[in-house]
């Protein structure tokens, strides 16, 4: 189950994501001042959701699970794999500030 908020119906190109593993409220201003487009976490309020959108930024809440146990390890494998080396993917360690990609 995955919920987002805001977006264009995918008609933009994303060249900037941010991904909180866990519950994402707290870090999604920095999120937004690193001109992320999109924003992908564990958990997020509703209203917190609805502010992101109404700031540009698309917000996708895919759960704790998915995020922390599948879907970190997969995408620091592929994303350099899948961009041909035309990004780069940082992610921070546990307690840190959401990895910008």
């Amino acid at each position: 189950f995955v919920t987002v908020y805001g977006g264009d119906g995918g008609k933009r190109l994303v060249k900037r994501a941010a991904v909180c593993p866990g519950a994402g409220g707290s870090t999604l201003a920095n999120a937004l001042e690193k001109g992320a487009q999109v924003y992908i976490t564990g958990d997020i309020g509703h209203h917190t959701g609805i502010d992101a959108a109404a700031q540009g930024m698309a917000v996708i809440d895919a759960g704790h699970f998915g995020i922390e146990q599948i879907f970190m390890d997969f995408m620091v494998e592929y994303l350099p794999k899948a961009l041909q080396g035309e990004a780069e993917v940082l992610r921070a360690s546990q307690g840190l500030p959401s990895s910008v990609i």
